[in-house]
C-alpha cells in the first residue's frame, strides 16, 4: 500500500536516522536535534543565524483499519 498525505520537501532532504519517536495522546511529538550536525545527503551540516529550515515527519498510520503511512504537515524553523 502507498502512503497516505503529501511529501511537502524537496531539493537536498537530509533523514535522521535512528530518531524514532512516539505521539503523546494529544498527537505531539518531540525529537532533540544538535544544530552544529543537521544531516544533509552529503554529510552534516551547522544551523546558521537567518536561516529557514524546512520538516516533515514519516509515520505509521490506519486508514480504515489498513495500516499504511502518512505525512505530518510541513514545519518551518528560523534560525537566529
Amino acid at each position: 500500500n502507498g502512503s497516505q498525505g503529501q511529501l511537502s520537501l524537496q531539493g537536498s532532504i537530509g533523514r535522521l536516522r535512528d530518531q524514532i519517536f512516539v505521539a503523546g495522546p494529544d498527537g505531539r511529538a518531540e525529537v532533540g536535534l544538535d544544530l552544529t550536525q543537521l544531516p544533509q545527503p552529503n554529510g552534516a551540516v551547522s544551523a546558521v543565524a537567518g536561516e529557514t529550515w524546512y520538516a516533515q515527519a514519516w509515520l505509521r498510520d490506519r486508514v480504515g483499519g489498513v495500516a499504511t503511512s502518512n505525512f505530518t504537515s510541513t514545519a518551518a524553523v528560523r534560525f537566529e
